[in-house]
């Protein structure tokens, strides 16, 4: 079950400009959650987080490019629902921290039925980077013409 009470708030929180890539991050670890944001943080970029379901309910009425999900595999079902249920995140890239997973029972299917990648650990921030590196492209070319 995920801890409720995680504190986040120490994480840096930024002024999100018209044009920023904002990248929704859900993790029930407040560890994890620091390790990927330090990893993930640039000035162009606009990381939303959820501890929790009602966090990624509220999250999920902003817009975001890229989802990254590092939760317990009894939290992962009801959040990729929820993302793929909301309008916003309907099409958006969902990557999933792989490693939560090994173990778990009545998976088989379950990411590729809500669209979603797994990733391990040392690949999840790789993955992500190119990701935003290419919307950052797509995005650039069309403020340009």
């Amino acid at each position: 079950m995920m801890d409720h009470q995680l504190q986040h708030s120490a994480l840096p929180v930024r002024v999100a400009s018209p044009n920023a890539t904002r990248v929704l991050l859900m993790c029930d670890s407040t560890n994890r959650l620091s390790q990927l944001n330090a990893a993930l943080m640039r000035e162009d970029l606009v990381i939303d987080y959820a501890t929790s379901l009602a966090e990624l309910r509220q999250a999920c009425r902003r817009g975001h490019q890229l989802t990254i999900i590092d939760v317990s595999a009894d939290l992962l079902i009801d959040a990729l629902k929820l993302l793929r249920s909301s309008r916003r995140h309907a099409d958006v890239s969902i990557l999933v921290e792989a490693s939560r997973l090994a173990g778990a029972k009545d998976m088989a299917g379950i990411l590729s039925q809500y669209r979603a990648m797994p990733c391990f650990s040392g690949e999840i921030i790789k993955l992500a980077r190119a990701r935003l590196g290419r919307l950052q492209r797509t995005s650039f070319g069309r403020k340009m013409l």
